[in-house]
């Protein structure tokens, strides 16, 4: 609850946020509170029709690009990787954890109830999308 007000707050139109986790749900959550609407996460809905044809291949590349950003070690390569997305916050919530945390610490702009948002324009080398 607190991260999406923290978006709402400090995001501008057009930033595009990511859940690093399989949190069906609490992606839906965050993108309604934080009235972002742009996501780069699994939702919920296209889990029940990943197999439909106009769901499946966006399913699988938001899987794919959750796998390489939660399994990249550099936080300079990982703001790198979502920057090329167009993706400005990553969202780590419920005890799940990216290999990249560790190397992060000056993009973590927001931390309450084992939920991390980074911003990550302050990790790839650039300061604008």
């Amino acid at each position: 609850y607190e991260a999406a007000l923290f978006l709402r707050e400090h995001s501008q139109q057009g930033d595009v946020f990511v859940d690093t986790g399989l949190n069906y749900y609490g992606t839906i959550g965050v993108m309604a509170l934080s009235e972002t609407i742009a996501f780069f996460s699994p939702t919920m809905a296209s889990f029940v029709n990943r197999n439909r044809p106009q769901f499946r291949d966006r399913f699988q590349k938001r899987l794919v690009f959750r796998k390489q950003l939660n399994n990249i070690t550099s936080a300079v390569e990982a703001g790198r990787l979502a920057q090329n997305k167009g993706i400005r916050w990553a969202i780590i919530q419920d005890g799940h954890h990216s290999e990249w945390e560790a190397d992060a610490a000056g993009a973590k702009v927001f931390e309450a109830h084992n939920t991390r948002v980074y911003d990550m324009l302050l990790l790839g080398g650039n300061k604008k999308l």
